[in-house]
């Protein structure tokens, strides 16, 4: 895996300038059917997974890029432990808005940039790096190794897309299968924390 970006600004300038390879997105799982991982994330509304849907459109055309199905789409928040504070401290400490807009690929993945600084404070103190921690909501993944201009041509219309605004008044653990051949199916819900 390529290193951390700091920034959505980063990301993107570093896609644009690209001339390596873009990585094996599945390759980071282990090729164990049995597989299962579990964390917290929002998941977005009805509204925005119809619109990213839609947005995946304009990648349908490279075969090597998988869309997400709507039922996996989310914003990964953390792992298991990857809350800043229990669960019951969350509860009911208040809603806040997330806005999904903007198009961005990391090393593996087509992205939608999430502006949400509240989930910060859900992260801060955990093991995730709050530095290059970048709320997304991830859209399409390689199948495989290739070369990014076809990715490029097709994303650079659509950067400044907005899916939309939501108000995020839960947070969800899941644990789902994690393996290279069973990643992108259902997630069972382990608890839900409203906000």
């Amino acid at each position: 895996m390529g290193r951390f970006f700091t920034s959505f600004d980063e990301a993107w300038e570093y896609f644009l300038a690209r001339t390596d390879a873009l990585e094996w997105f599945y390759g980071q799982f282990p090729d164990d059917e049995e597989f299962v991982a579990e964390g917290w994330i929002v998941e977005p509304t009805r509204e925005i997974k119809r619109a990213a849907v839609d947005l995946q459109g304009v990648f349908a055309a490279l075969d090597w890029l998988a869309p997400i199905p709507e039922h996996f789409l989310h914003v990964w928040v953390g792992g298991a432990r990857g809350l800043s504070a229990k669960p019951e401290g969350l509860r009911n400490s208040g809603s806040f808005e997330a806005v999904y807009r903007r198009v961005n690929c990391f090393h593996s993945a087509v992205v939608i940039e999430v502006e949400a600084p509240h989930l910060r404070r859900f992260v801060a103190g955990t093991e995730v790096d709050t530095s290059t921690f970048l709320p997304h909501l991830t859209i399409g993944v390689t199948r495989e190794e290739h070369d990014p201009e076809d990715l490029r041509r097709a994303l650079l219309p659509v950067r400044e897309i907005e899916l939309g605004v939501a108000e995020v008044t839960q947070l969800t653990r899941i644990r789902f299968p994690a393996g290279q051949t069973t990643l992108l199916r259902p997630w069972s819900i382990i608890e839900t924390v409203p906000l």
